[in-house]
């Protein structure tokens, strides 16, 4: 896939696709969400579409990928969603505007502070959105991040596997 004339967005989407896992969590009893990553191309450059929103913790939240137009114009539900920014993908492998702290199971939590040019507030991307982010950004992108993180990039559901497995040892995968 080297090829000049492929445009970001099939490079991107060819990457993704080689990590899709189907149904590899469907057997777990956890309750269940998708989160949608609503990636753009926006300047010849790979963006992501985020909201803010409520928080629920232990569910199973599988990401789903995928294009959206880069003239789409979101209208929030205001009672489920306080704003909407949009990002560069490379702005979740830079070191600047990261930090990271570790978690009580040992693993880092990854924190990135983005300034919306546009309406000049200023968002903060952490924890599983910001993980997703990592992920997406450097197999759609094809480049590392330039920080420390502590799953595989190159396998990352073989660190969910590790993740489930130490929270739910009880289950099979």
């Amino acid at each position: 896939m080297a090829d000049s004339r492929i445009s970001i967005k099939d490079k991107a989407k060819y990457a993704l696709k080689a990590h899709d896992i189907g149904n590899k969590y469907s057997d777990l009893a956890l309750p269940r969400a998708s989160v949608l990553v609503p990636l753009l191309v926006k300047n010849n450059e790979l963006h992501v579409l985020l909201t803010v929103r409520s928080m629920q913790d232990d569910i199973l939240v599988t990401p789903v990928v995928a294009f959206i137009a880069d003239t789409f114009q979101p209208r929030p539900n205001a009672n489920e969603v306080s704003d909407v920014f949009i990002v560069p993908m490379r702005h979740f492998l830079k070191s600047e505007e990261h930090t990271s702290t570790p978690y009580e199971t040992g693993m880092l939590v990854h924190f990135f502070t983005f300034k919306d040019r546009q309406t000049l507030k200023t968002f903060t991307v952490w924890g599983l959105t910001a993980q997703i982010c990592i992920i997406v950004s450097y197999l759609a992108l094809g480049q590392n991040p330039s920080f420390k993180v502590d799953f595989d990039l190159d396998n990352p559901s073989i660190s969910m596997d590790k993740c489930l497995l130490t929270k739910y040892a009880t289950s099979k995968l």
